[in-house]
């Protein structure tokens, strides 16, 4: 049976991968538009670089999330702290 909050990981990692896939289709457009009103080269170059690293760590954040949700073990399978080994 899959809990709520496992599904409810998968799909805030997915979210966030889809926020930050966003910002790199919508930032060419942005970009001009900016260079449409005048400002300066480095306040783009400056503007550009923020956001593609807000959008980098946006997808990194939402796959790493992902893949941590997958890669880690059922709790039914976890072993027992309080248990003796055998």
């Amino acid at each position: 049976m899959v809990k709520p909050k496992n599904v409810i990981q998968i799909v805030w990692g997915l979210l966030l991968m889809a926020a930050g896939i966003g910002v790199f289709l919508v930032l060419p457009g942005k970009m001009a538009q900016l260079a449409e009103a005048g400002r300066t080269d480095f306040y783009i170059l400056f503007t550009r670089l923020c956001f593609y690293l807000i959008a980098i760590l946006l997808v990194g954040g939402g796959a790493g999330k992902i893949i941590r949700h997958l890669a880690a073990k059922p709790e039914d399978d976890a072993p027992n702290p309080h248990q003796p080994l055998e």
